[in-house]
C-alpha cells in the first residue's frame, strides 16, 4: 500500500511513530492521534501539502492514517535496539 507507507512516513514527521534509522523500523511515536492531530492533518491535506493524499476522501484518508498508526505503534520500542541494549 503506497498510501500507507506514505502516511507511515508522515506520522513520523509529526512525532506519532519513531524511526530506527540503524535497524530501518518504526515503533510508537509516544504521541496518541487525537483531535489536534486530524485537524492538523486534514489542514496539511487541503493544503496540498500531502499530495499522497489529494484523490483520497477524508474518509480514506484519516482511516488510512489511523491504520499506519496502529501497524506503527504496535512495537514501543525498535526491537533490534532493545535486543542489544539487552545482550
Amino acid at each position: 500500500m503506497h498510501n500507507e507507507s506514505e502516511a507511515t512516513r508522515y506520522l513520523v514527521q509529526t512525532g506519532h511513530l519513531s524511526y530506527c534509522e540503524y535497524h530501518d523500523e518504526i515503533s510508537d511515536g509516544g504521541l496518541e492521534l487525537d483531535s489536534d492531530f486530524y485537524r492538523d492533518a486534514t489542514n496539511a491535506k487541503q493544503q496540498g501539502r500531502l499530495p499522497w493524499a489529494a484523490r483520497m476522501s477524508q474518509r480514506e484518508f484519516t482511516d488510512t492514517l489511523k491504520e499506519a498508526y496502529e501497524e506503527g505503534s504496535e512495537a514501543f520500542h525498535c526491537s533490534m535496539c532493545q535486543r542489544q541494549d539487552l545482550e
